[in-house]
């Protein structure tokens, strides 16, 4: 990471943690974007540089998007099941954000549980990232011309929730240990794990 990105990365995090530690302190509801700055030490114009909204500061950074090439190498090159392809694809995905502050993430999560408009917010962000990647999956399928479509049309959104389920372990266990394994690399330790369950023979 160059200069300008450490500095730009060190701006973000700083203004974070004001508004977490402002949430902690006076609640969401009681918190301004003027009280942020003011703590925070930025202008108004920078806090919407980088985060859009007071709501924005909250929530994070919307889910990472796969690039092109991520989206060509999953609906083309399939090299292996759906599924697996798919978690291969949330570890390409998280690789190219910067690092999360595990200790922010925890505080912004119980912030959102406890906050119903937040908590709104979020559960409409996922449902999005759901929706986007469910098409992508039907792209897929298209793509090969996939058997059972016309019996299982809730497959692509079947799976979506599945590679979520997978993901789940290594984001507990990247927010359990932040000194530990970065979040792609525990994603990656996940897709090992599903590979030997799914190549675990049957006994008789």
């Amino acid at each position: 990471m160059g200069l300008r990105e450490r500095k730009r990365l060190a701006t973000e995090r700083t203004i974070e943690r004001a508004a977490l530690d402002l949430a902690q302190e006076h609640g969401y509801e009681g918190v301004t974007v003027e009280m942020i700055c003011e703590s925070a030490m930025v202008s108004p114009r920078t806090f919407f540089n980088y985060f859009g909204s007071k709501e924005g500061v909250f929530l994070g950074h919307t889910p990472p998007r796969p690039t092109p090439e991520m989206i060509d190498w999953f609906v083309n090159e399939r090299p292996s099941t759906t599924l697996l392809d798919l978690v291969e694809l949330f570890r390409r995905m998280m690789s190219t954000r910067n690092r999360t502050d595990p200790a922010a993430m925890r505080e912004r999560r119980a912030l959102i549980h406890s906050t119903p408009d937040l908590a709104v917010r979020e559960f409409a962000r996922m449902a999005e990232a759901e929706t986007e990647l469910t098409a992508l999956l039907q792209r897929r399928r298209d793509a090969v011309g996939a058997e059972g479509s016309d019996v299982f049309p809730d497959e692509p959104r079947v799976v979506v929730l599945l590679a979520f389920a997978i993901m789940h372990p290594a984001m507990h266990r990247w927010l359990e240990d932040p000194d530990g394994a970065p979040q792609e690399e525990l994603i990656a330790d996940s897709l090992q794990m599903i590979r030997r369950i799914i190549d675990e023979p049957t006994h008789s």
